[in-house]
């Protein structure tokens, strides 16, 4: 696990006393801070105080003295730590026009990679009709798209993202507000000419019954 110690142990006999090195994937292996080699003349060990995801690889052990030399390989495997999902970006607030798209994108942090569920209110949604779920999780990018959105559609959302060390929520409100549009006259009544005869004044007048 990374983070952790780790050591591989390798036993040899020879007369005279042999030589002994470490090769990691061809290339010898080098002591510094986290690496140390130890040789009592009988046991090699190589230690690691802390390891790390590059830590992984073949490694060989090689003893030598003047009557020849002898090898062993084994396999590292390093496993990424588990971590807690965690919000680099949360929900923001979206305020759209009726009809217009709503789109909601986080970016989520974890490992193993969280799973991702959004809710409106306590309903779970969907990926489905005109709501969109889009997870990029090479880019830890999460979306919840809502297509034509609608007055009904607006309330709070949110956005639970979980693996096995836990989970972490997010809230956010969408506002969809009505359309504006241009006002238009639908019945229009054209007033008649107004007629004047021997100073009283006419008009035509319509009845609507």
């Amino acid at each position: 696990m990374e983070g952790s110690q780790a050591k591989l142990v390798c036993e040899v006999k020879g007369k005279p006393e042999p030589k002994v090195e470490w090769f990691k994937d061809g290339q010898p292996v080098l002591e510094n801070q986290r690496i140390k080699m130890q040789f009592d003349g009988e046991t090699s060990t190589l230690r690691f105080t802390k390891i790390e995801l590059d830590d992984e690889g073949e490694y060989k052990f090689v003893a030598r003295n003047e009557l020849g030399e002898v090898s062993s390989t084994a396999e590292l495997f390093v496993n990424e730590a588990s971590v807690r999902p965690e919000f680099t970006d949360k929900m923001k607030p979206i305020d759209v026009k009726e009809g217009e798209e709503a789109r909601f994108d986080v970016r989520i942090t974890g490992t193993p990679t969280p799973v991702v569920e959004w809710y409106k209110g306590k309903d779970k949604i969907e990926d489905e009709g005109r709501f969109m779920i889009v997870d990029d999780e090479e880019d830890e990018l999460f979306s919840l798209i809502i297509d034509d959105v609608r007055s009904d559609d607006s309330g709070t959302y949110k956005c639970v993202a979980a693996n096995e060390e836990g989970e972490v929520a997010g809230l956010a409100k969408l506002t969809v507000r009505d359309k504006t549009e241009k006002p238009v006259i639908e019945d229009a009544v054209l007033a008649a000419p107004v007629e004047t005869v021997e100073g009283i004044l006419w008009s035509s007048l319509t009845f609507y019954f």
